[in-house]
């Protein structure tokens, strides 16, 4: 289907009207773009189409979220998102080649092992980087969309969008790269204030829901900082081979204390990275203003609902907007998810008049405790004429 975008259509219709009768044909694709099947109809003749989905009710193994930032925090948004994860290996992809570059040179003067991957380079360049990728010796690559089709990598922990894709498909074709055999995945997408109602349009036309989530906080990254470093302390002491600096430790230790010592050798390795002062606050932006509130309904999984459902049926009864109902965790018996302070009382309002459970509880409430552990039986009303 890329190759159709790219204008080699008439390369493969030539090729297909020289081909031999007798002959096998296949097509693959994500999405199955209208020129794919325009071709499949011309030259396929009695085709079959396959489609794979996945069973209804099963959790996708790749999940979708996005921050929204300003567009002077992206970049730290990345970073935060990369340092927040135990171990990031992934694909961050960029507009334009020269986005790639930047981006990849401005990761690794951080210190982050990136490489930028795009039609510019020569074979022998491509075949290195993802050599040294697949090998784990890179860890993040910049791309772009027509470069990483020839990226086949399983093992993938996460795709990034540091720009929004042109078209839903290629969104698609992008998220596409994790969350592949039986592994989970996630697919991050940072957008600025302009760009949501893009990422709607993108996660309507898909049938996708995407979830916003706040970005990681500074302590969150510290945090994820220092188990690393724990952990890599652990797999020394297992595998040994640091017997050579124990005479050495032990004349450090006779005439300094332990925990000055190790502090000291962490600032040595680590610099600042364990100082929440050399990081600075990224502003979390809130497209609906003011706080957000937290409520339930007392409807789930055992209800046949999931996050698309829920902000359907919200979106129905309370009158809202789609993009107002952030947070969604849809759980057996109940949901969550969060709304825009001004309008959670009217939301509240409009689902209990129609909607009640039979032990009397309200059927919608603020989050402000538990659920009740005996799941709640609910009945639903019809409207009452006026």
């Amino acid at each position: 289907d890329e190759m159709c975008n790219m204008g080699f259509i008439d390369d493969v219709r030539a090729i297909l009207a020289a081909a031999g009768t007798e002959r096998r044909t296949l097509m693959f694709s994500a999405t199955m773009p209208r020129a794919v099947m325009r071709i499949a109809e011309e030259f396929m003749g009695d085709y079959q189409v396959v489609s794979v989905r996945p069973p209804a009710g099963e959790t996708p193994l790749t999940r979708q979220i996005f921050h929204e930032t300003s567009d002077s925090d992206r970049f730290e948004a990345l970073c935060r998102v990369i340092d927040a994860e135990q171990d990031f290996y992934g694909l961050v992809f960029c507009r334009t080649r020269a986005d790639t570059d930047q981006l990849a040179e401005r990761l690794a003067d951080r210190g982050y092992p990136a490489e930028p991957i795009h039609g510019d380079l020569s074979q022998s360049r491509r075949e290195e980087i993802l050599g040294r990728f697949r090998k784990g010796r890179i860890t993040i690559l910049a791309a772009t969309d027509v470069a990483a089709r020839g990226i086949d990598v399983p093992d993938l922990t996460h795709v990034v969008n540091y720009s929004l894709p042109q078209d839903p498909e290629t969104y698609v074709h992008r998220i596409g790269r994790t969350g592949r055999a039986g592994k989970r995945g996630a697919a991050v997408t940072l957008i600025g204030p302009r760009e949501f109602r893009r990422l709607m349009y993108i996660a309507k036309s898909n049938g996708f829901t995407i979830e916003k989530k706040k970005l990681p906080r500074i302590e969150d990254v510290i945090h994820s900082k220092k188990t690393r470093i724990c952990n890599a302390l652990d797999e020394i002491l297992v595998e040994g081979g640091h017997e050579a600096y124990l005479s050495m430790a032990g004349d450090i230790l006779a005439e300094k204390d332990a925990e000055d010592v190790v502090a000291a050798l962490l600032r040595l390795s680590f610099g600042d990275e364990l100082d929440r002062k050399s990081y600075r606050e990224i502003r979390d932006m809130d497209r609906e203003g003011g706080d957000r509130v937290t409520l339930s309904v007392e409807m789930g999984r055992s209800q046949g609902l999931n996050p698309r459902k829920l902000v359907s049926f919200l979106c129905r009864r309370a009158g809202v907007k789609p993009f107002s109902i952030q947070n969604v965790k849809v759980f057996g018996q109940y949901s969550v998810f969060t709304a825009p302070g001004r309008d959670a009382d009217a939301v509240l309002r409009a689902l209990n008049k129609r909607s009640k459970t039979a032990d009397g509880r309200p059927f919608a409430r603020r989050r402000t405790a538990k659920p009740p552990k005996k799941p709640a039986k609910f009945r639903d009303s019809p409207p009452t004429k006026s």
